[in-house]
């Protein structure tokens, strides 16, 4: 798993001095805990990756989609940036549920409101940490096809074939960012195999 987190990093983040304060000391640990379903970043740049993440993804690209896009989120400073967000979906609340002792269904409508919000918002995140991932899954040499198709495997249960699960809207949006930005992509000649 270190391998492959670290020939994920890019260029520019290992050319860093180590007392620059925007490099990010990535390290990847392995985890036991089943009730993660997916792995978590944190704004340090330790990723927590469930044991039962690596079990699923039988090749090294699709783990290595899993850990590109925890390293976007990294990059992205996605736990800081999402803290204003919060911060003023709190307020809302408190403030509706005061605004309710006096109009009836008020914080209601404000919770419902916010949890929309979040929900978009972490939407956002995830289709742009999922197109960052592919760049640095491409610049690494990884098969970027493998990225839609290792959350499409997590988010299968465990019984039932690919075949029998929905596509999750992350490998969605993979799929159509490849179709998109990256349609004349052709794995790089080291991921194709040798012709006689």
């Amino acid at each position: 798993m270190d391998r492959i987190g670290s020939s994920l990093i890019p260029e520019y983040q290992r050319k860093l001095a180590s007392d620059d304060p925007s490099k990010i000391a990535f390290r990847f640990q392995l985890i036991d805990n089943p009730k993660f379903h997916d792995a978590l970043t944190l704004p340090n740049g330790i990723i927590l990756v469930p044991r039962q993440i690596v079990e699923r993804l039988p090749e090294d690209a699709q783990l290595a989609a899993v850990l590109a896009d925890n390293i976007a989120c990294a990059l992205e400073k996605q736990t800081y940036r999402l803290a204003p967000s919060y911060a003023a979906m709190s307020t809302s609340q408190v403030a509706s549920n005061v605004g309710g002792f006096f109009v009836p269904g008020l914080g209601l409508a404000t919770g419902v409101a916010n949890y929309a919000s979040a929900k978009s918002i972490r939407t956002d995140l995830l289709d742009q940490s999922g197109r960052v991932s592919l760049g640095l899954l491409h610049d690494a040499g990884y098969d970027l096809q493998q990225a839609p198709i290792a959350w499409w495997l997590l988010a299968a249960k465990p019984s039932k074939s690919l075949a029998e699960t929905k596509i999750p809207p992350r490998a969605e949006n993979l799929y159509r960012t490849i179709g998109l930005i990256w349609r004349n992509y052709r794995p790089m000649a080291s991921l194709q195999t040798p012709t006689n």
